[in-house]
């Protein structure tokens, strides 16, 4: 056998070691003895931290983290306040960790809002002051201005529900297409008199189809309509499907903030309606803003979006938390899915319902084993989708896991003589670009137009159709043909196969495929797996006797969204708000087991008492799964059972008592 191993290194002494350095460093143009003079000097030139020094420190560090979030523990600030540390800070390791513990507690209570439950008497304490029984989670710090910040949001809410005006159902009539009862009502609603409209839209509910009827009515009557988003691609897509004239929301606040007066396009007039998509996405900064110009401008507002999808990178969720106070017109049926178990399963989903994740498995949507079987299973099952001309989105995570799945794909495309991988190549971050490629443009840039007028947005998606010898890529999308400069493909340009969640939202395709190699979400879980119209399916990573059906209970089990201050204040104090008539999450939770409990049951007592042979195994592992989980539940009759299952469904989809 020949060993076609590299022979081992073997070790090098120092002395060999240091006279090795010194040549590299003469080969520089550096005398060795004048480096280390330099660097010991410089080392007596290390100090400690002053008072101004670190009055700055404390300003950046509370900054930081209010942006970032809008609660935090007080390790998180370790981590903030460390990272801003002087570099020549003359210090042990010892003295500056005592040091960030001091200051880390000045800030908390000089700086910060302590919003945790209170300590009960008598509590047993540990040296921070907290009960030795409280979890380090259900420690929360803020600060009175985000506190203020949205306090004044419940507080604009409330008086613009006030003048709750009549809604306008005539606009029904101008959809070119029937709209169930959720999309008339918002119809209705956008197009009437309200001053504020709240709506919230799952996933394939059709909300762009009742905005577009909306914004015709209003035209119709002569009034003023426009749209704003928090991303330009969304923006795009909120236009191309209702009509409505639209941008991004920063666009929209930069043409009120410049000393001249806003373009015509965005100097909207009082009793305008501003149609806000995504709005579950709006950091609460900028629904901030935009509550305080539409006061000053008189304009009507309709937020859109889903709590439940993906939220602001950064301080977010107020959307969640005005639709948990005040209620919503709420789109509830699905017209996405072509299967029609797909439909409530994804609502089912969405909610957390983690009995659920039996039926994804029982349809064969999951998928499990170890890195590299799922990349090459998730991979192949993309190409066997696209080959039979069904657009599929492949969806991850995390930015490195979206990389080596676009390698894969660009390898398979390549294979198949879609992708010339053997002609030249321009570099596009971790990417090699070629002729032929799908790419994905990162970042907004105005000053690039295709020959439609259109500028380049970040995530829309292209076709490489020539590659310039400086690096240039010609390009050509639907939103025209374009020339890329080097300089933008090198920093902006990824390829478009594989994308994160947050990408693939808002998108519709035939197939939405989700990679999970590690940690995940609710939100993760459910955002792809609610893109396709004929299929959606997981392939997670499962780890020692982990099976696909494990890793996906418990991504269900986890939510990572950024919650505002004041629902965190209220989840640890145990004082929730929820809507009047409502039930809240312990109640719901409740129901949803026992309403698993008893469905369950009904398959053990209709296999034991005959049913239809098409039903008969779906049924038999229905009974088989009742057995394991629920043996207590002996309902008297099946038609008992169902009837009790009817009035749960009602209570959850009603929530009222």
């Amino acid at each position: 056998m020949i060993d076609s191993r590299p022979s081992k290194v073997h070790s090098v002494d120092a002395e060999a070691l240091h006279a090795g350095w010194a040549e590299q460093a003469r080969q520089l143009g550096h005398e060795p003895a004048a480096l280390v003079a330099d660097a010991l000097e410089r080392v007596g030139e290390r100090r400690g931290i002053d008072a101004a020094t670190r009055e700055q420190m404390i300003e950046r560090t509370v900054a930081a983290m209010s942006e970032k979030q809008s609660t935090w523990r007080p390790t998180q600030l370790h981590r903030e306040l460390a990272a801003v540390v002087p570099t020549e800070t003359a210090a042990t390791a010892d003295q500056l960790v005592g040091w960030l513990d001091r200051v880390v507690d000045e800030i908390a209570s000089t700086r910060c809002v302590d919003v945790s439950k209170p300590i009960p008497p008598d509590s047993m304490l540990r040296r921070d002051g907290r009960p030795i029984t409280e979890s380090v989670a259900d420690r929360a710090l803020t600060t009175q201005a985000i506190l203020d910040q949205e306090q004044s949001l419940i507080d604009w809410v409330e008086r613009r529900l006030v003048h709750d005006g009549p809604d306008d159902p005539t606009t029904v009539a101008r959809s070119p297409r029937a709209l169930d009862v959720g999309q008339a009502a918002a119809a209705s609603a956008v197009a009437g008199d309200a001053d504020l409209v709240l709506i919230v839209g799952p996933a394939g509910t059709g909300k762009t189809t009742a905005l577009a009827p909306a914004v015709a009515r209003i035209r119709a009557a002569g009034r003023v309509v426009f749209g704003v988003a928090p991303s330009a691609t969304a923006a795009d897509v909120l236009a191309q499907e209702t009509g409505v004239a639209a941008d991004t929301l920063d666009t929209l606040f930069i043409e009120h903030r410049l000393s001249r007066p806003p373009g015509r396009r965005y100097d909207l007039p009082a009793g305008a309606t501003v149609i806000v998509d995504e709005a579950g996405m709006m950091p609460t900064s900028k629904l901030a803003e935009l509550a305080d110009l539409a006061d000053a401008k008189g304009w009507r507002i309709a937020l859109v979006g889903d709590p439940m999808q993906f939220s602001a990178v950064g301080r977010g969720g107020m959307f969640g938390l005005l639709v948990d106070t005040f209620g919503a017109i709420e789109l509830e049926r699905l017209h996405r899915f072509e299967n029609e178990w797909e439909r409530d399963a994804s609502l089912r989903l969405r909610r957390g319902d983690i009995t659920v994740a039996g039926l994804y498995e029982e349809h064969g949507r999951l998928h499990g084993g170890t890195v590299s079987q799922m990349e090459r299973k998730c991979v192949n099952r993309w190409w066997e989708l696209r080959s039979a001309g069904k657009p599929a989105l492949l969806m991850t995570p995390t930015n490195e896991a979206a990389q080596r799945l676009n390698e894969r794909c660009q390898q398979k495309r390549i294979a198949a003589g879609d992708v010339d991988g053997t002609g030249w190549g321009v570099q596009a971050g971790p990417y090699t670009v070629f002729l032929g490629d799908e790419i994905a443009t990162r970042q907004n840039d105005r000053h690039l137009v295709t020959d439609r007028g259109v500028t380049v947005k970040n995530r829309a998606r292209w076709t490489v159709e020539g590659i310039g010898n400086d690096g240039q890529l010609l390009v050509t999308g639907s939103a025209g043909t374009i020339e890329l400069p080097p300089g933008y493909v090198s920093e902006h340009v990824d390829l478009a196969y594989a994308t994160t969640g947050m990408g693939g939202q808002g998108c519709t395709v035939k197939g939405g495929l989700v990679f999970g190699d590690g940690a995940m979400d609710l939100r993760n879980l459910y955002v792809p797996m609610s893109r396709g119209t004929e299929t959606n399916e997981a392939f997670l990573v499962a780890v020692g006797e982990e099976t696909a059906l494990d890793v996906f209970v418990r991504a269900m089990s986890a939510d990572w969204i950024d919650l505002p201050a004041l629902q965190r204040h209220a989840e640890l104090n145990n004082t929730e708000v929820h809507r009047p008539g409502l039930l809240d999450s312990a109640q719901l939770r409740s129901l949803i087991e026992e309403r698993f409990a008893l469905t369950t049951a009904i398959g053990d007592a209709e296999t034991r008492c005959g049913t239809p042979r098409e039903n008969g195994p779906r049924l038999r592992r229905n009974a088989r799964r009742s057995t394991r989980r629920s043996p207590q539940v002996r309902p008297s009759s099946t038609r008992q059972s169902r009837t009790s299952v009817g009035s749960i469904d009602r209570c959850i989809a009603g929530g009222t008592h």
